[in-house]
Formats: C-alpha cells, sequence, structure tokens
C-alpha cells in the first residue's frame, strides 16, 4: 500500500508539472485509499480540495475542507471555508472560521488579513487596526497592510498618522495603485491640492480604470475653480468607465459651472438612465436642481 501511494503522489506530481490539472486530480483521488496515516491523508484531501478551487469548483473544494477538519484542527482549512463563506456574503460564518484558524495558527497571515478587512468592512475598526499591525509584524514588507491602516485612521481624521502609514504603504509597495490612491484621499482631505493630483496621477499609471481616483481629482479642481480641468479628467474616466453614474453626474455639475446647461443636460440624463436616484441627489444639489425639470422622465 505505502508503495501504491508514493506512485500516485509521483504521478500527480508530474501530471501537475506538465500543466494537468485533471489527470493530477485523478491520481491524488485514487492516492487517498492508499494514505499510510492521517497526516498524509489530510496532505492529499488539501491537494484535491486546492485544486478543485483552482477549477472554480467551490462546492467541492469545501468538501474536502470538511473532510481534513474531521481529520483535527487545520488552519488551512478552515482559511479555505472562510472564503468561501465570505463569497457567499456569511460574513458571521467566514469571521468564525478566520478566527478558528489564527487559534489554531497564530502566524497564518492570510487568515489574519482577511479577518482584519471583514472587522473593518463592519464596523470594527478597533479590531481592524489590530489585526493588521500583527498582519504588519508578520509580513513587515507589505505596504498593502499599511495602506489599509491608512484608511482607517483617515476615516477617523487622524491625518498625521495615515499620512506616514500611507507614505510607508507606497514605499513598500510601489506597484499597489490603491496606495497611492488613499495617500491621495489624505493629501485632498488636508488641502495639500497639488500634492493629492500628484498622487492619484501615480494610482492612475498603475490603474486606469479605478473611477473614484477620476471623481476625486474632479473634486479638487472645482475647488480650485478650475472646471474645464474637472470636464477634462471626467471625460478620460468615463472613457474608461461607460457606465459610472458618478462621473456623469459630476460632469453635469462641472458643465453647469461653466454655464453650459445643455451639455450638463445631456449627462445628467446619461446619469439617470444607469441610476434613477440620480435624479433626486440632482433635485437637492445646488448645482443642478435648476436643470431637473429639464430632464424627461
Amino acid at each position: 500500500m505505502v508503495d501504491k501511494w508514493k506512485n500516485y503522489q509521483i504521478l500527480a506530481r508530474d501530471f501537475l508539472d506538465a500543466g494537468d490539472n485533471k489527470e493530477a486530480l485523478n491520481a491524488y483521488l485514487k492516492a487517498v485509499d492508499f494514505a499510510p496515516n492521517k497526516e498524509e491523508l489530510a496532505n492529499v484531501y488539501f491537494a484535491i480540495a486546492d485544486l478543485y478551487w483552482q477549477e472554480d469548483k467551490r462546492t467541492q473544494a469545501a468538501k474536502y475542507y470538511r473532510k481534513i477538519q474531521r481529520l483535527g484542527e487545520y488552519a488551512g482549512a478552515e482559511y479555505g471555508l472562510g472564503v468561501f463563506a465570505q463569497e457567499e456574503g456569511d460574513i458571521v460564518e467566514a469571521v468564525g472560521h478566520f478566527e478558528y484558524a489564527l487559534m489554531i495558527d497564530p502566524d497564518y497571515e492570510s487568515a489574519c488579513y482577511e479577518l482584519a478587512l471583514l472587522n473593518d468592512r463592519i464596523g470594527y475598526k478597533d479590531r481592524a487596526l489590530e489585526l493588521f499591525e500583527r498582519c504588519a509584524e508578520l509580513v513587515p514588507d507589505n505596504g498593502v497592510v499599511y495602506s489599509d491602516m491608512a484608511s482607517i485612521y483617515e476615516e477617523r481624521k487622524e491625518y498625521k498618522k495615515a499620512l506616514a502609514l500611507a507614505e510607508k504603504a507606497v514605499a513598500l509597495s510601489p506597484a499597489y495603485s490603491i496606495g497611492y490612491y488613499n495617500l491621495g484621499v489624505i493629501y485632498q482631505k488636508t488641502f495639500k491640492n497639488e500634492k493629492a493630483l500628484a498622487a492619484y496621477e501615480d494610482a492612475l499609471a498603475l490603474d486606469e480604470n479605478y473611477a473614484p481616483t477620476y471623481l476625486n481629482m474632479s473634486a479638487i479642481y472645482l475647488r480650485m475653480k478650475a472646471p474645464e480641468k474637472a470636464i477634462a479628467i471626467l471625460t478620460e474616466g468615463i472613457e474608461k468607465n461607460l457606465n459610472s453614474v458618478n462621473l456623469y453626474y459630476n460632469r453635469s455639475c462641472s458643465h453647469m459651472r461653466l454655464g453650459e446647461k445643455e451639455a450638463a443636460i445631456r449627462d445628467l440624463k446619461r446619469a439617470i438612465a444607469i441610476n434613477p436616484h440620480a435624479k433626486l441627489w440632482a433635485s437637492r444639489d445646488v448645482d443642478l436642481k435648476d436643470i431637473v425639470r429639464e430632464v424627461e422622465d
């Protein structure tokens, strides 16, 4: 039996090296019956679950993670089930799995990070910061974590802390576009317009499809009383995001600042077509309330 176990393991690895995941999976499935002990059985279950996950067969993958659970406490199985629960919108279950994974393995950085993101999302900011700081201790050169922490401090208007973390984030992870975006938000909130625009330009150089960057840049140009520049950057954003209600809406506002009523009406119509709530927004907007009645239902 040991020989068969070894043979199937070798065969599976050969198929993996050749890029044939289907045959590798078949080999691992056959190996199950010949696992010499519980630990080896758990390892082959992990290999099977991961291959199903790669093929986006989440139900089958979850089935094998649950098999692993029955063998003992394995942080990787809890992590996998936590990710699936999160994707299905079951935040409570996801939190439970990630917490358990960290209890089993306190150094499991991926589980720590996902748990931090969930706590941030549901409003437990102190817990999120605690977990992000733990992630930073586990992986000190990951700028993404520092950027996430910066966002929380920015929300709290603790801009000095936020800025230090955001600057560290882009230094550590210069290819992470959201890091520059978050840096831009902090500069924008502290009225450092030119620095904010420069950070947003860096963000767009890495990801030209992120609509909020264009939106924030347009807001700065309007603050600087340069609606022409706001229209230009919003137009760039719309070319990349044809269904962004916010970009059309803000371009409508910018046109009104220039007295370009017909262009403003056209953009407001487009915004309302994407999201009918835009008409209500406009009725309360000092820039647009006077043209709402001219937009057809």
